[in-house]
């Protein structure tokens, strides 16, 4: 885990992959979240607009395989267009292109530190997205929750409880 530039949940994260054979999609989302800035702008006047262009990138088992859903989009983009067609799409789908070029750059970076340790950072699971979230479980556990009858959560590690909206 010392190897990689990353926080040791992550890092966590992406030596489960080698394992679950999902380390591409598992350095794309870690890459963003490693960013300086958010991937989805949140401007108050176009708070409509911003949840329907992006719903094109909702999945429904949650925000992490939402965060990959736009980056493939934005790779598929920045294959085909040009400069200025890359950031009229970001804008359209109220996405910060900064931090989509920086995740690409951490991602490369990360790339560099997998081979260096003998994971194939190439491997990917395709469609299959219980793998990615069985290695993103390893890393982000203590992140985790169970929801209890009130309506509270429990964290998994721990005896911590909290209302919703807390």
């Amino acid at each position: 885990m010392a190897s990689f530039p990353l926080e040791p949940n992550y890092a966590r994260a992406v030596l489960a992959s080698k394992e679950y054979g999902c380390t591409l999609e598992v350095l794309e989302i870690i890459s963003v979240l490693s960013s300086s800035s958010k991937l989805f702008l949140d401007i108050t006047e176009h708070r409509d607009a911003a949840t329907e262009a992006r719903r094109k990138f909702r999945h429904a088992s949650g925000d992490h395989l939402t965060i990959l859903n736009a980056v493939r989009s934005y790779q598929e983009i920045s294959a085909s267009d040009s400069k200025w067609g890359r950031k009229d799409w970001c804008r359209k789908h109220f996405l910060n292109e900064r931090t989509l070029i920086e995740a690409k750059e951490i991602k490369d970076q990360l790339s560099q530190t997998c081979a260096r340790v003998g994971i194939d950072w190439r491997v990917s699971c395709g469609e299959s997205e219980e793998n990615v979230l069985m290695s993103l479980g390893h890393g982000l556990i203590q992140n985790s929750a169970f929801m209890q009858p009130d309506g509270s959560y429990k964290q998994t590690i721990g005896q911590s409880v909290r209302k919703l909206g807390y």
